[in-house]
């Protein structure tokens, strides 16, 4: 706002703005000569003042990314963990069990027997969805180990690749690593950038990477010579 520099107000925020907030006002009108009604002014245009003039300035939040799997290699053994120990331990209450069991209204007890199917398909649903995801893990473990511990690129693998190895469909395989990280010895990644499509090679030859072909295309430009490039033509045919 204009004008506050030799304005009360910027007496009144200056050194009495702890007397503003424990409502002093007659103290506040005494110490500056001011009436009560200017005092309230005053406030009134304190009110209207961004506390945090910089607050609109500044980087955007911070996002945490939280891990839903770990590996961890110890000794030259992998461990996979599920990060999951924050959700409670779900469980059906045996109150509620014992008063299914000892109910003698019949429209009642279809009642709980009706709910009590349903809790233990979702708990059960929940159950599948964790070995599922387990499951999927560990064959991205087993085609990825080298990426994973930092010695080597990620290898052709796509999520029909693991559908097919554990005998579920691709769509599964799409939705239980939806949004999903792992956390490995090298870092964090979101987990369906683990999955890459394989490049064709030679008759004869192993299929790789997206890449390992452009961590290829990198080293021979690196080391041609500067006076005569390769042609784009010519580094296709590499």
């Amino acid at each position: 706002m204009q004008g506050l520099n030799n304005a009360p107000v910027s007496q009144v925020v200056k050194e009495h703005l702890q007397d503003v907030a424990d409502g002093k006002i007659s103290v506040i009108s005494r110490a500056l000569k001011l009436s009560t009604a200017e005092v309230r002014k005053c406030i009134d245009q304190i009110a209207k003042l961004n506390p945090r003039p910089l607050g609109e300035f500044g980087g955007k939040r911070n996002d945490y990314v939280v891990p839903d799997i770990i590996f961890r290699k110890d000794d030259g053994k992998w461990e996979i963990e599920l990060n999951d120990g924050w959700v409670e331990d779900y469980h059906i209450n045996d109150y509620y069990l014992k008063m299914m069991k000892e109910s003698t209204d019949a429209q009642l007890g279809a009642y709980f027997q009706k709910k009590l199917e349903r809790i233990r398909f979702v708990m059960n649903s929940i159950a599948q969805r964790r070995r599922t995801i387990l499951q999927i893990s560990e064959q991205i473990l087993n085609v990825q180990e080298h990426f994973l511990d930092g010695t080597g690129f990620l290898k052709p693998m796509t999520m029909t690749d693991v559908a097919e190895s554990l005998g579920i469909h691709t769509s599964t395989v799409s939705r239980a690593i939806k949004g999903k990280y792992i956390q490995y010895p090298c870092g964090t990644i979101l987990m369906k950038h683990l999955f890459t499509a394989s490049v064709s090679a030679a008759e004869g030859s192993d299929a790789v990477g997206t890449m390992q072909i452009k961590e290829l295309m990198k080293e021979l430009i690196r080391n041609e010579d500067k006076n005569k490039p390769y042609s784009d033509q010519k580094l296709h045919r590499f």
